[in-house]
């Protein structure tokens, strides 16, 4: 199964119920271009994966990973921005 990165964020965001809006303002983007990373319809640069990685807590390799679930460390975002600790 060929997934993207996007694809790789929206599910465990949809889980934690999280929405777009806050993980593209931890990613440092407008929820738009968020928005089309998930759609499949924009190319990553490094510097978004290497953001990415570190508002999850993982490598950017565990990023591109279809083996790797990042249900956990989307718990982890969501519990650190509900506490206003996330501030990279």
């Amino acid at each position: 199964m060929d997934m993207n990165i996007g694809q790789t964020n929206k599910r465990p965001r949809r889980q934690k119920d999280m929405t777009q809006e806050q993980l593209a303002d931890e990613f440092l983007m407008s929820t738009r271009t968020y928005g089309k990373l998930e759609r499949g319809e924009t190319d990553v640069k490094l510097s978004t994966l290497e953001r990415m990685a570190a508002v999850f807590g993982v490598t950017v390799s565990n990023l591109l990973s279809t083996e790797f679930d990042l249900s956990n460390a989307a718990e982890n975002v969501m519990r650190r921005i509900s506490r206003g600790f996330l501030n990279l």
